[in-house]
């Protein structure tokens, strides 16, 4: 039988005592408030401030603000701008192990009623350096040479992010000819000198990482922008710390000058465990992990019926928070160191979600008429005939023609055979030709015009591949209408050429293919357009017409076109059960104008996330309520990210813990207030999982664009 260890309590009384009396000074205690000039030679300590306040929100830039007499030496300082040595000024505040560092934004003088004159100083948190420093495609390369065209890394979020923003801080102050093969590993680190760098990134290597797996990737974007949603959905939290003289080095042999900015990456998600997600003060606190039903859509919470308990909440001494079971609760009540807190509900609303617009992809295409299988295909990436492309199968990309006549790379969704049908070849004045059905359309010098319609003497447009494109199209913007390019003058990329001779050439396979957005393609050395018109004899039968030809199908195209497969609609029944035999009906997911597609499923999981059953919880707390000790470095169990629970006096259930995480620390004091912190606790619930992973989906499917493969 394994015995308890017991303490004399009589004993240890008067140590306890003098441990609370030093917890009480050191939360009390001023912070220490430094000034620097642009160089990081200190200017000196504050100690006549009137009020400061320094806010510090999780992944963003905070804001601190300190006011001081005009009449202070430090303030003439400040104020004397054209007489300083340089024009930025650092600051830095420590307290309780913890560092706010920033950079001076704004500086006023105002004069009060009592005729005081107060200078105050707006400062950015050293956050703000994210959203000045560029993620290059290639960082090895100047920006006038970027190739590949886009940055991609996958791995864990902190390892991945860490190395995008080393690379390109590396870019920034030192040479990348010479790395190692993980340069995130200090031991691998030879030749890298950083004594001279401003900002630098603490060693992480990727063993060691357990963050959720992420696609790292930017097209010349900010570092803020590339790492914001990654950081979100792995619970990870940006830390820049300033080093100065007398600190610990940030890892071992670090040689750094003081004053370096460095950046860490904090892990709070418990990713790869489970984690709290409530419960209640009599039974405990419930551990599981979400899980999505086989249809993609239905979503429950799985709970762990046996949960392990972290081991160092065992250890004497021990300060800190495990994500898995957070060893931190704070009960609201009558008298309570909860300063305020809200709470919201609010019941679901639609069980039915309908989403789309046009057909699924290949629905109008399906009936379409086209060309012959040995037409050429012209694209950025070269030549090729249209039945390899089809065989080939997937996305390709093309030369496509914008209503003001430039050439530009557009993607073809895919190449397929339509069937047999009467091919005719048409041949121009300059001795090219191109095979196609009687219902193909080319662009006339009045816009585009069917084959059956074009006669010899017809100007059609052609292409000169000879000089450079004239860009790439963003298929994203919009759909452009045929109606634009009426009356197109000639240009580089497009002159006029008559036809001189239509050739029957009997029945023959032929092919079709898609171009979103231009609707287009050079082939043959022709322009043509995509989406023609479909078989007469097909959608006649569809709409019980007996087939007569083409001739029917030119007047029923627009009865036909996004009549199939336009539309597509979800049922939540567990939902509608939930809710009773009178509820909302249905709503409409914007998104997505296209039926079964992955936009259209992103469309109906945000409809359902967003009249979803809402429960949102913002507490805002002092330090030193209970066991909350804010700090780090051993001085505290809690900072940013770090996940809590909480109670709500006369709400729901008693007892009943919601767990959350810690967005926003605001440490503020002025000459009638001691120093503390107000901590903000965020919403409860997370953001939709199965939508993340849509999204991550076609995140990947943009990233393929931005690559042109896809």
């Amino acid at each position: 039988m394994t015995s308890v260890e017991t303490i004399d309590f009589d004993a240890v009384f008067g140590e306890i005592v003098e441990n609370l009396r030093k917890d009480q000074e050191r939360r009390i205690k001023r912070p220490l408030v430094r000034l620097w000039d642009g160089n990081w030679n200190f200017i000196g300590e504050v100690h006549n401030e009137i009020s400061a306040k320094f806010t510090l929100p999780e992944n963003e830039t905070g804001v601190g603000t300190i006011e001081l007499p005009s009449r202070y030496y430090l303030s003439r300082w400040l104020t004397d701008h054209d007489g300083r040595s340089t024009a930025n000024v650092h600051i830095t505040v420590d307290k309780d192990g913890a560092r706010w560092g920033g950079m001076l934004d704004d500086l006023s003088q105002r004069k009060d009623e009592d005729g005081q004159r107060i200078v105050k100083a707006t400062f950015k948190s050293d956050y703000e350096h994210l959203k000045h420093i560029l993620a290059y495609s290639n960082p090895f390369l100047p920006p006038e040479i970027q190739f590949p065209r886009l940055w991609i890394l996958f791995g864990p979020a902190k390892w991945a992010l860490k190395l995008t923003l080393f690379l390109n801080i590396l870019r920034l102050e030192a040479n990348l000819w010479t790395l190692p093969d993980d340069p995130m590993d200090p031991s691998q680190w030879l030749n890298l000198d950083q004594s001279t760098w401003s900002q630098v990134v603490a060693p992480d290597p990727i063993g060691g990482d357990s963050s959720q797996f992420a696609i790292v990737h930017s097209r010349f974007k900010y570092m803020h922008d590339v790492s914001k949603r990654i950081v979100a959905d792995a619970q990870l939290t940006w830390e820049p710390r300033r080093y100065l003289e007398g600190d610990p080095d940030p890892w071992p042999g670090a040689n750094l000058r003081p004053g370096t900015l460095v950046w860490d990456l904090v892990d709070n998600s418990g990713a790869f465990q489970e984690t709290n997600l409530g419960g209640d003060l009599f039974s405990g606190l419930v551990r599981g992990f979400t899980g999505i039903g086989a249809d993609g859509m239905t979503q429950g919470v799985n709970v762990i019926d046996d949960p392990t308990f972290p081991p160092e909440y065992s250890e004497p001494g021990y300060r800190g928070t495990n994500p898995r079971a957070p060893g931190i609760i704070l009960r609201d009540g009558d008298r309570t160191g909860i300063k305020s807190n809200e709470f919201h509900w609010k019941p679901a609303t639609d069980t039915e979600f309908v989403t789309g617009g046009h057909s699924m992809p290949g629905v109008n295409e399906l009936i379409s008429a086209c060309v012959a299988g040995e037409t050429i295909i012209h694209g950025p990436d070269g030549d090729e005939r249209i039945d390899v492309l089809a065989a080939r199968g997937g996305p390709f990309r093309v030369w496509a023609l914008t209503p003001d006549g430039r050439r530009v790379a557009a993607t073809a969704s895919r190449a397929f055979l339509k069937g047999q049908a009467e091919l005719f070849e048409y041949v121009l004045d300059d001795g090219r030709s191109i095979k196609t059905t009687n219902l193909h359309r080319f662009l006339s010098r009045e816009g585009w015009k069917r084959a059956v319609e074009v006669e010899v003497g017809t100007a059609i447009a052609t292409v000169d591949l000879t000089g450079p494109p004239d860009g790439e199209f963003d298929q994203r913007s919009r759909e452009i209408d045929d109606d634009e390019y009426q009356n197109l003058p000639e240009t580089r990329s497009l002159i006029f050429r008559e036809v001189v001779e239509i050739r029957p050439l009997g029945t023959a396979d032929y092919y079709d293919m898609t171009v979103p957005g231009l609707k287009n393609y050079a082939a043959q050395g022709v322009w043509n357009h995509n989406t023609v018109n479909m078989l007469g004899d097909l959608i006649a039968a569809a709409l019980f017409v007996p087939p007569i030809g083409g001739m029917v199908d030119a007047l029923l195209k627009p009865l036909y076109t996004d009549v199939f497969l336009a539309f597509m609609k979800w049922q939540d029944i567990p939902r509608a059960q939930r809710l009773g035999w009178s509820h909302y009906l249905e709503t409409w997911c914007e998104g997505s104008d296209r039926a079964y597609t992955l936009s259209a499923l992103i469309a109906l999981r945000t409809g359902m996330w967003r009249t979803r059953e809402q429960t949102t919880h913002s507490v805002t707390v002092a330090d030193g309520v209970e066991n909350l000790r804010i700090g780090q470095r051993g001085k505290g169990n809690a900072w940013l990210g770090t996940r809590i629970g909480t109670t709500v006096q006369d709400w729901g259930p008693p007892g009943k813990v919601y767990v959350d995480r810690i967005t926003e620390l605001v440490l503020w004091w002025d000459r009638k207030t001691t120093p503390h912190w107000d901590i903000t606790v965020g919403h409860r619930e997370p953001e939709d999982p199965v939508m993340k992973a849509l999204e991550m989906l076609q995140e990947v499917m943009s990233i393929a664009r931005d690559l042109g493969v896809a």
